[in-house]
């Protein structure tokens, strides 16, 4: 996996872009053989945290609110990197206004209901509590 970081990167990030890269590989393992670029945007609505789009069969990119404590855009960071993961896998399929998960169609479900979400969040704070241990 290759993480890039663009855009209106916090300072904070920009410490930390190479044990970020890092700790995702190292948590997801090996085979995970996609681009993941994460776009910093400071003009994004107060509420939002971020969201991610593929942009091909092994690309995505992600925007991430860069107006955010150190916190929230880590554990978005990794929210985001969870849906990545999920994109690769074919575990979360998005087909125009259709969203597959494990191959059940789930267009009507409400967002924090969907079990792409509820997955994302559980392994975001995962991630986060792991990211504390390690680097807190």
């Amino acid at each position: 996996m290759n993480i890039t970081f663009e855009g209106a990167v916090p300072d904070f990030i920009t410490e930390e872009m190479q044990k970020l890269s890092d700790f995702v590989v190292e948590y997801f393992g090996p085979g995970l053989d996609c681009e993941v670029v994460m776009v910093f945007d400071d003009n994004m609505a107060e509420h939002e945290h971020g969201f991610i789009g593929q942009t091909n069969d092994d690309s995505y990119e992600a925007e991430i609110n860069s107006n955010m404590s150190y916190e929230e855009t880590i554990r978005s960071i990794f929210h985001e990197m969870v849906h990545a993961h999920q994109l690769f896998s074919g575990k979360l399929v998005v087909e125009k206004s259709n969203k597959y998960w494990e191959g059940q169609c789930f267009s009507q479900c409400e967002y924090s209901d969907s079990p792409w979400e509820i997955e994302a969040h559980q392994k975001e704070n995962d991630m986060y509590s792991l990211w504390e241990f390690k680097y807190g």
